[in-house]
């Protein structure tokens, strides 16, 4: 099992309680994304299904994580919601779905809190923008680091060294994961932390 997979796992009993003090960012990233109430939603990297309460109750949702455990936690949350949910378990850097120029697209991707957890974040993204459709909102929510220095300082780099291991890379920024992406960027707002974490919603052009 990978160890982002693994670590997740171990998670998975008491993540909501991690994830408690970044609920009200998490509202607005999924405000911001104006999800429609008949639209098709994916949910990548879904963990515990916490996104789930703010989606519109008419949208089709399909989410996808990498842990059982987690996928387990969105089945049981789902139910308590009663609300429908398909779900996958994938890897967010290589997803099964058609390309949103298919009618299977979806209308709206959230990523949230994943892309500076994988290895690959750019592939994270890349992978969320090609099954979104053609006017389809994508939503990027996570820890990112502003600025236009390229290379982080020596600092952030050494900090990150045991961040990256068990709990996510500290030093990504969205420029880089979304760059030569068909994507046009439409909101970016920072959510919690003294901007820390950023809101990101973007749309896709052909």
């Amino acid at each position: 099992m990978p160890w982002t997979s693994f670590r997740y796992s171990l998670y998975a009993p008491f993540y909501d309680l991690l994830a408690w003090p970044l609920g009200a960012a998490r509202r607005r990233a999924v405000a911001q994304a104006a999800i429609g109430p008949r639209d098709h939603v994916l949910i990548v990297g879904c963990g515990t299904g916490l996104d789930l309460a703010h989606i519109p109750p008419g949208c089709r949702v399909t989410a996808t994580d990498l842990s059982v455990r987690m996928l387990g936690s969105m089945r049981r949350r789902a139910r308590a919601l009663g609300r429908e949910v398909a779900l996958h378990r994938l890897d967010a850097e290589r997803l099964v779905f058609p390309g949103g120029a298919e009618e299977e697209g979806f209308d709206v991707v959230l990523v949230h809190l994943i892309a500076a957890v994988v290895p690959d974040g750019a592939a994270c993204v890349g992978e969320a923008a090609r099954v979104l459709k053609t006017g389809g909102t994508l939503s990027l929510f996570d820890i990112f680091r502003s600025g236009a220095h390229e290379r982080p300082g020596l600092l952030l780099r050494t900090l990150n060294v045991p961040a990256r291991i068990f709990f996510s890379d500290i030093n990504r920024r969205a420029e880089d994961l979304t760059r030569g992406l068909p994507l046009t960027l439409l909101q970016d707002q920072p959510v919690a932390f003294g901007g820390l974490f950023r809101a990101l919603a973007y749309r896709k052009h052909a």
